[in-house]
């Protein structure tokens, strides 16, 4: 039986993977990781520099608000319920300003993302615009003289298939230039996290994975790339970000589901630097992974 449960356990394991690249934090999840974390922390402080970057010792009190960029999309919307579970204030942020709430009889998400939730409120704002972003941030705030109330960002914003115009909403307007958007806001407001929902497999250009979404998305596994090597830059050339402690996160997961209610917990999720496995994972995980992020320094 004990047998059993140790084959059960694992293929949970196998199942879900997720690769969490940050130039922010090293092992934000070392709790979840496997044994061979120390491997992994030799390898990348000889191979790589990106963790060194600017880091964050600086965890998200509860009494902050949390954004959520694209909160009407699959992973947007269960980061919404993420941050509200775990006790904090969530601006679900939409390019349109009205958050699709779960107000009809018998909505899935229980209580959490009713309009009634006093802990909820949407606003707007266009990640392609960075005075959008910034004025959003300022509207939020309770004294726009002290820019303190914003805790995070999440940016779970990505250009959609259906309805694009290119230039103007397609994947290098989201996934390219709005992440950068997202980072210079985050920088100019003080706010100390940034947490960015990019994709696995976006360094692996002649794998079949980033061709096939790279031609279905119109680039976006291009944009996604030029988004996170955006974000590095704008955090490396802001001399002071470090002594503010402000940092960012990029997680790469594989391939998302919307297994629900039975996500797996970040207990079961493989976690790793770098960019080379790929698995399957339900939006609600990805959504665990970023709100987990808040609760860990560097």
């Amino acid at each position: 039986r004990s047998n059993n449960l140790q084959i059960i356990n694992r293929r949970k394991w196998l199942a879900s993977q997720i690769i969490l690249a940050s130039s922010a934090f090293f092992l934000p999840f070392a709790p979840f990781a496997s044994n061979n974390a120390n491997a992994l922390e030799a390898r990348d402080a000889e191979t790589s520099t990106a963790i060194k970057e600017v880091p964050s010792s600086r965890t998200v009190p509860r009494n902050k608000s949390v954004i959520v960029l694209g909160a009407n999309g699959g992973t947007g919307r269960e980061c919404v319920s993420a941050v509200l579970a775990s006790g904090r204030s969530c601006i679900a942020t939409t390019r349109s300003g009205m958050f699709n709430y779960d107000d009809e009889e018998g909505a899935s998400e229980e209580l959490l993302l009713r309009r009634s939730n006093p802990n909820l409120r949407e606003s707007q704002a266009d990640v392609t615009n960075l005075n959008s972003l910034l004025s959003m941030v300022d509207n939020n705030n309770n004294n726009n003289n002290n820019n303190d109330e914003i805790g995070a960002v999440i940016f779970a914003a990505s250009a959609s298939v259906k309805g694009k115009t290119p230039g103007v909403n397609d994947a290098f307007a989201v996934d390219y230039r709005g992440v950068i958007n997202a980072a210079q806001c985050c920088i100019e407001r003080n706010i100390p996290r940034l947490i960015i929902v990019s994709s696995g497999a976006v360094t692996r250009p002649n794998s079949p994975v980033y061709k096939l979404l790279n031609f279905v998305g119109g680039g976006i596994m291009e944009a996604k790339v030029r988004g996170e090597e955006g974000v590095r830059e704008v955090y490396r050339e802001e001399d002071g970000a470090r002594n503010r402690g402000l940092g960012y996160t990029i997680v790469r997961p594989g391939g998302l589901t919307s297994d629900r209610p039975m996500p797996l917990g970040p207990s079961y999720l493989e976690v790793n630097q770098g960019d080379d496995k790929s698995g399957r994972l339900s939006r609600a995980d990805v959504a665990g992974i970023c709100v987990a992020c808040l609760e860990r320094g560097s």
